[in-house]
């Protein structure tokens, strides 16, 4: 989602234009009966001013309420003034406190988080995080849970799981202390050739996390590997599933079967999407029956890819406080962090 809508002053080329005090007036966040000012400085293109009200703020926000009842903290001085109303320089992203601000004031702004890119709803995130607006976080963070699951039924059943932001999801996770987000974003992660991992956490400055993601990669495909081989999930044993068996059926045939190994075997194929084969190029159709097709599909949804998704916890290394081997432990360290955040000092934020 664009920080702005597409109102006709917008277009103007000489938009954003400065008043006599530096700043541009928010187009949507300016009320003639707003009590404060605030001006984000955090933008090198846009210094954003938002005229809005002081209560408003104080009633979603405890630190802006200690701020203000404090009277004039040394660092976000009341230093000047603008059509009687005191201004307040924060050194924020104007894009950013825009959303955030129009989530407080416009109920139905961020109602579907779908709408807003990663790189948005981090900087909502950061900014709900620092001031402590609690609703807005806690909204926030269940949408991102909602992308990077830790269930393999929701993560089948959730089509907006951003497989192309999922680097800028695990800077978010380890950024923001939310560890239920890191086994599903590192898997992610690991669908990538090496080289364009290491380009992309180099871009959002987590190169102390290129070896932990590289290491994901090959630990899942190594574990893919050995149960391919050896696993009693990948035994095809020439027998029609039926009984009597279908005219001309000997169970999941040769051609078949090798495309089903082929596919797990395939790095860059994500292996708990409904039919990994679908990705391969070369489709025949099986020279099985149906009945044997659905129980070998019945067999890897039901039993080897819940095995599988089971053992992602364990490979998704941050650091030595997160030494996860199952999904609960990956639970109780979100209840941890939850606990953790909502206890946490201001100066913390």
């Amino acid at each position: 989602m664009s920080w702005f809508d597409p109102v006709a002053h917008l277009e103007d080329p000489e938009w954003p234009k400065l008043n006599e005090a530096g700043f541009t007036e928010s187009p949507h966040l300016w009320f003639d009966d707003g009590t404060v000012v605030i001006v984000c400085t955090g933008s090198p293109d846009l210094k954003m001013g938002f005229r809005i009200n002081e209560s408003v703020l104080c009633l979603n926000s405890s630190v802006f309420k200690d701020m203000f009842s404090a009277g004039q903290p040394q660092h976000l001085a009341r230093e000047d003034s603008f059509e009687g109303c005191p201004i307040v320089r924060l050194p924020d992203d104007s894009f950013s406190m825009n959303n955030l601000l129009r989530m407080l004031y416009e109920r139905s702004y961020g109602q579907n988080l779908n709408d807003f890119t990663l790189a948005e709803i981090e900087g909502v995130l950061h900014l709900a995080s620092k001031y402590m607006v609690y609703h807005v976080r806690t909204v926030i963070v269940q949408h991102l849970e909602t992308l990077f699951p830790t269930s393999l039924q929701d993560y089948r059943r959730n089509p907006s799981t951003p497989h192309e932001e999922c680097f800028r999801g695990l800077k978010i996770a380890i950024q923001f202390d939310l560890p239920s987000l890191i086994p599903c974003a590192m898997y992610l992660c690991s669908l990538h050739e090496a080289q364009y991992i290491f380009a992309e956490l180099h871009h959002l400055d987590l190169e102390s996390e290129i070896k932990n993601v590289l290491s994901f990669k090959e630990e899942l495909a190594d574990r893919i590997t050995n149960d391919v081989l050896t696993s009693e999930y990948f035994v095809f044993d020439g027998k029609c599933v039926k009984t009597p068996a279908s005219v001309g059926c000997n169970g999941i045939d040769p051609t078949t079967a090798r495309r089903i190994l082929v596919a797990y075997m395939d790095s860059k194929i994500d292996v708990f999407a409904n039919n990994p084969t679908d990705n391969l190029r070369g489709q025949t159709d099986p020279q099985c029956c149906f009945a044997c097709v659905r129980d070998r599909q019945r067999l890897e949804e039901e039993k080897y890819k819940l095995m599988l998704w089971g053992h992602l916890p364990s490979l998704a290394y941050v650091d030595d406080s997160r030494e996860w081997t199952t999904w609960a432990h990956v639970d109780q360290a979100r209840r941890d962090a939850i606990q953790t955040w909502a206890m946490a000092p201001r100066s913390a934020q």
